[in-house]
């Protein structure tokens, strides 16, 4: 097409959306390989993270020098990893906690690799991927489970429980919306975006997670609001967005309306929930005892949860766990004020809000399919926060996507990521050749 002349300079008027050629980077099956491996080494064993680590350690080994400035451009997500690394000089299972450290480390830098190893929409589809992978492992390979005061059952698939399964398919299904109308993505890529929307209801039916079909209807909100406005002028946003915000308060405000005249309990009893949510009420006050025991520093870094500690042992015994494993606060700050007092809870709710508002900021300033799949996933994480544990553990999915989200949500407009892994650098070359 011509050029469109406005004032002294010459700006080619953009031809039509052409399908991107994800699938045929490399890149783009190293993400889909390496998450998937991460995510199912949940149920499946550890032995599966060698194939996370060791994808992304050869990509840093061939290409040291871009990665090592790719990580050191953004320095917000190592803060608490640095804090995690330096509470080995106070933790009560040190050597627990310097390896577990050194590991939340190197998921850091990997995530932050990943991120601007490929463009947003790339890591999505990959995502999307991985996410219908893993459910469908998790079925086949899973189980179901008895729950709540009803009896039940729940499928829970291979992620320990009926929340984590949900919350699987809450993000196969907010990345496949961000895939399926998109016309850049591949034919082949948006068919299977198709396929997991099909999929998605009847299986957050099966797992009966009450707090997971909340939270997936609120990103799903979330998520059109983005994309909604995605296709308005810049000028009519402003507007939108006032409205959308006055929406939110009101909803907000008829929450707390029926939280204060009881309604919201008697709707949490017909599902089979009670007052203190599975237990989770005497794990917060006695997490509360605890933290008054060692309030700025805590414990150490994932050195409260391990074997003769006298306070965890006492947990397991009363939870009936006989595997003295698997056991968790389910609660962001009460996790992390135990483990790293009130300072690991300032670094890393600094670290969260900022990744926040940065993710909201930005897909509020230049909306896209992806921005608006970011904000969604971080209205997923805010409000399960308060009673689940998405981050802290090194190979966790929550983990991981703090450094990659904080990565796409802060690039500039006109970023422009190539796509690696197609030709070996000189050395290896060499190398190869030799």
């Amino acid at each position: 097409m011509g050029a469109i002349r406005s004032g002294p300079r010459a700006v080619h008027a953009p031809g039509p959306a052409r399908p991107g050629p994800e699938m045929a980077w490399p890149v783009w099956w190293l993400t889909f390989v390496s998450l998937t491996c991460l995510n199912l080494s949940i149920g499946l064993g550890s032995v599966l993270l060698v194939g996370f680590l060791g994808s992304w350690l050869m990509y840093v080994l061939a290409w040291p020098a871009r990665s090592l400035d790719q990580m050191l451009r953004t320095l917000l997500p190592w803060a608490f990893p640095l804090l995690a690394l330096a509470s080995v000089l106070w933790s009560q299972a040190p050597m627990t906690t310097f390896r577990l450290a050194a590991e939340l480390l190197l998921v850091t830098g990997f995530g932050i690799v990943m991120a601007r190893a490929q463009p947003m929409r790339s890591f999505v589809s990959a995502f999307m991927c991985m996410m219908l992978t893993s459910v469908l492992v998790g079925t086949v390979l899973g189980r179901s489970s008895t729950i709540g005061m009803t009896n039940e059952t729940a499928l829970i698939g291979i992620f320990g429980s009926k929340n984590n399964f949900a919350m699987m398919v809450s993000f196969m299904l907010l990345a496949a919306v961000a895939v399926l109308p998109d016309p850049r993505q591949p034919r082949i890529l948006r068919l299977v975006a198709l396929l997991c929307c099909l999929l998605a209801p009847p299986y957050m039916v099966l797992t009966k997670s009450v707090g997971g079909i909340i939270t997936l209807g609120i990103a799903l909100a979330a998520f059109g609001v983005f994309a909604l406005a995605a296709r308005l002028s810049a000028r009519a946003r402003p507007g939108f967005y006032a409205g959308i915000l006055l929406l939110a308060c009101c909803g907000f405000g008829v929450f707390l309306l029926l939280e204060d005249s009881g309604i919201l309990e008697e709707v949490l009893r017909s599902f089979g929930k009670d007052t203190s949510l599975t237990g989770r009420t005497f794990l917060w006050q006695r997490a509360a005892e605890l933290i008054g025991l060692n309030p700025l520093l805590g414990v150490g870094y994932q050195a409260f949860w391990v074997q003769e500690s006298v306070e965890a042992e006492g947990l397991w015994r009363l939870g009936k766990n006989t595997a003295r494993s698997g056991f968790h606060l389910h609660s962001l700050y009460y996790a992390t004020a135990v483990e790293l007092g009130y300072v690991g809870v300032a670094v890393l709710g600094t670290t969260l809000v900022t990744l926040t508002l940065s993710v909201l900021v930005n897909a509020c300033r230049r909306p896209s399919l992806e921005l608006a799949f970011g904000a969604a996933v971080v209205v997923i994480f805010a409000s399960r926060a308060f009673v689940e544990l998405d981050f802290i553990s090194p190979f966790n999915i929550g983990t991981l996507l703090i450094p990659i989200l904080w990565g796409y949500g802060t690039q500039q407009p006109a970023a422009v990521f190539r796509p690696v892994l197609r030709r070996p650098p000189p050395g290896l070359r060499t190398l190869a050749a030799g």
